[in-house]
């Protein structure tokens, strides 16, 4: 592990980013003078905490309304020696360099498990919103530009041996989730249950749909939709999923409290969702929880 660069004055931001690269270069001082000590030698990853690292957009597939799965590249001559690596329920930053008349800023979103993915690569889910400024960059990209990502950030790590986790995700707040869920599936010795309970509109706005629908394959894995908006076709429900047709409120939280002796809660979503299962959780069970 190499020794970090105390960044530059001018890759702050001012965003108020979280975490703040400088934050991130104590940190990351603190890994290396241990790293020293105990003779390791990680591998390399595209990726920096420290610095934003050139990524080219290779691929876009819509994924559901307004809502796109990109896919980008690491770009150097010596990109065959270096891969992503993250931790699922981590999240990356990426930063829209400024034009004379504007100012940088940036984003978060997570990165998601995708199939056939080289290693040098990583796909985020991004839904586009109309008056969102790093949206409008977005809607502006094309295949082969360039963008500046840094990270991964993020501090959850992933508890093999507990018994069930119940999961709670609002939108997008999927992705997070989604990554979670796939790698403790991908463990052949672990028999944690898993529920996830997924917010949205309407069918149209069920985000990475098939991707969590192929998951009832999986004895210790199952879902449940609860869809806000009027006037549903219930046709359009798959075989196995467990539609309701209405908010998610508290009574339904209490009623899925007791369903199972929850080793743990995650939850991703917008602020106010977020904040308001977890007030209902802590009102009424002592269990951990965990928000993205």
């Amino acid at each position: 592990m190499e020794c970090p660069e105390y960044p530059d004055e001018s890759e702050c931001c001012n965003s108020g980013c979280n975490p703040c690269i400088f934050d991130v270069y104590v940190a990351q001082l603190e890994k290396y003078k241990k790293s020293q000590l105990e003779g390791s030698t990680p591998k390399e990853n595209c990726l920096k905490e420290l610095k934003y690292v050139p990524f080219k957009l290779i691929n876009i597939i819509n994924d559901s309304l307004r809502t796109n799965i990109y896919i980008f590249e690491y770009i150097s001559e010596f990109s065959s020696d270096k891969q992503v690596f993250y931790e699922p329920g981590q999240h990356l930053l990426i930063k829209k360099q400024s034009n004379v008349d504007q100012s940088d800023f940036t984003r978060a979103y997570t990165p998601i498990p995708w199939e056939n993915l080289a290693g040098n690569q990583f796909a985020v889910l991004i839904k586009l919103y109309d008056d969102g400024d790093m949206s409008q960059c977005i809607k502006r990209l094309k295949i082969g530009d360039e963008t500046i990502w840094r990270g991964p950030y993020g501090d959850y790590t992933i508890d093999y041996t507990l018994n069930c986790i119940l999961m709670i995700a609002q939108g997008t707040g999927i992705a997070p989730l989604l990554a979670i869920i796939k790698k403790v599936l991908e463990n052949d010795e672990c028999e944690t249950r898993m529920k996830l309970i997924y917010c949205c509109r309407d069918f149209e706005q069920i985000h990475l749909r098939n991707e969590v629908y192929k998951l009832l394959d999986y004895w210790n894995f199952k879902y449940e939709l609860f869809l806000s908006a009027s006037g549903l076709d219930l046709d359009e429900i798959k075989y196995g999923e467990v539609v309701n047709a209405k908010k998610l409120e508290e009574n339904d939280l209490k009623s899925i409290l007791e369903q199972e002796n929850w080793s743990q809660v995650l939850i991703c979503g917008n602020e106010k969702f977020s904040k308001s299962i977890k007030d209902v959780i802590q009102q009424n069970s002592t269990v951990f929880v965990h928000t993205f």
